[in-house]
């Protein structure tokens, strides 16, 4: 399949990837009804929501985006740029993702960003 869902809890939503429009779709779980629509780089198709963050995670299949992006509005987001097509991605205990792709495996730690910037 060329897209993914994931459910988020605060705010209750549903995030539907869109892989040729190159973003997600953000719908009201219970009416189905869009509530916003974030753009970000054709081919995206894997979500993880990561209650430990309260982020969610969206990758592009074959040009190694990786982006990870605020539950809520404005929806703020941070991007990164991996080697390879994006195969999983998985989240640990502690909020780290994993990500595997064709080239190996990545380790993003979200909770050092603010210690390196």
């Amino acid at each position: 399949f060329n897209w993914g869902v994931v459910a988020t809890s605060k705010p209750t939503t549903l995030w539907v990837s869109r892989f040729l429009e190159g973003g997600v779709l953000i719908l009201d779980p219970l009416s189905g009804e869009l509530m916003h629509r974030v753009s970000l780089s054709f081919g995206v198709r894997s979500l993880l929501s990561d209650p430990v963050t309260g982020l969610v995670w969206a990758a592009a299949s074959y040009s190694g985006k990786l982006w990870a992006l605020e539950q809520s509005p404005p929806y703020e987001r941070r991007s990164f740029n991996l080697c390879g097509q994006t195969r999983d991605i998985v989240s640990d205990v502690d909020g780290r993702v994993t990500v595997a792709t064709d080239c190996g495996l990545y380790r993003i730690d979200p909770s050092a960003w603010g210690q390196r910037e």
